[in-house]
């Protein structure tokens, strides 16, 4: 039987979004710190890995943030998934993770 994982990152998930009454400061933020924040979101591959040894599955992961952010945050998953991939972190998968971007809208 044929399983996917979905797993929904919001905006609370990536630390250069922070959300004031001034315009957002992700854009001011540094290479270095753009990379140490995908960093981060690579920790919860370890936990893809070890959910996978139980159970085989295809994985997709949701970015569901304000519509201003969703590229920043799509791309940074991507980028996430991209050094996992180069690091054959992904190996165990029979394929690569999709990663689809769902905006929210205030309207």
């Amino acid at each position: 039987m044929f399983i996917e994982v979905d797993v929904v990152y919001l905006s609370y998930d990536f630390g250069g979004l922070r959300f004031r009454r001034e315009p957002m400061s992700y854009r001011d933020m540094t290479p270095a710190r753009r990379a140490n924040e995908a960093s981060w979101h690579r920790g919860l591959f370890k936990v893809f890995r070890r959910m996978y040894a139980v159970r085989g599955f295809q994985l997709a992961l949701c970015v569901d943030v304000w519509d201003g952010a969703g590229e920043y945050a799509k791309g940074l998953v991507e980028q996430a998934i991209a050094v996992e991939k180069a690091g054959k972190g992904f190996d165990y998968l029979p394929s690569k993770p999709s990663v689809i971007y769902s905006p929210r809208r205030d309207y």
